[in-house]
């Protein structure tokens, strides 16, 4: 069997046949969210001397930034990623993409260091969703068929 008969091992989406196309995940669509949630995590590491002043937070306090952020993520891990059992993951990774859109927003106008330090605690809890997602694509994958089995 070769490769492009093959849709466990079919690489690109041009060696597959039409058929395979159609049940490929969308990969590009996942690496995307995957990478727009977790830079919410750590894009503020480095610039966390640079945050703090800027929404009136002393030097002292500017380490509350980058962790609240990650406190909101081990609380989404322990409170958001068991309700992937109960809810359809659809609906759970839509409403994590969509809260933490609205939290990066929250964060980037934030008038106050108390509505920051908010924002930065709920866009870690919606981070955690970029597990949900990674199970979902996991769940994706083709089986092989009784063919492919047989064949090897």
């Amino acid at each position: 069997m070769s490769i492009a008969e093959d849709p466990v091992r079919c690489g690109s989406t041009d060696a597959c046949p039409t058929s395979d196309r159609r049940a490929r995940p969308p990969i590009f669509l996942f690496a995307l969210s995957g990478g727009v949630i977790v830079t919410n995590l750590f894009a503020a590491q480095p610039l966390t001397a640079l945050i703090g002043p800027a929404v009136g937070l002393d030097l002292a306090a500017a380490g509350l930034v980058s962790m609240l952020t990650l406190l909101g993520y081990a609380a989404g891990l322990f409170f958001i990623v068991p309700l992937a059992d109960l809810m359809e993951n659809r609906k759970l990774i839509l409403g994590a993409l969509a809260g933490a859109s609205l939290m990066a927003a929250a964060t980037a106008l934030a008038p106050t260091a108390a509505v920051f330090l908010v924002a930065s605690f709920c866009s870690g809890l919606a981070a955690a969703s970029s597990r949900s997602s990674c199970r979902s694509l996991l769940a994706w994958r083709p089986r092989p068929s009784a063919d492919a089995w047989s064949a090897r």
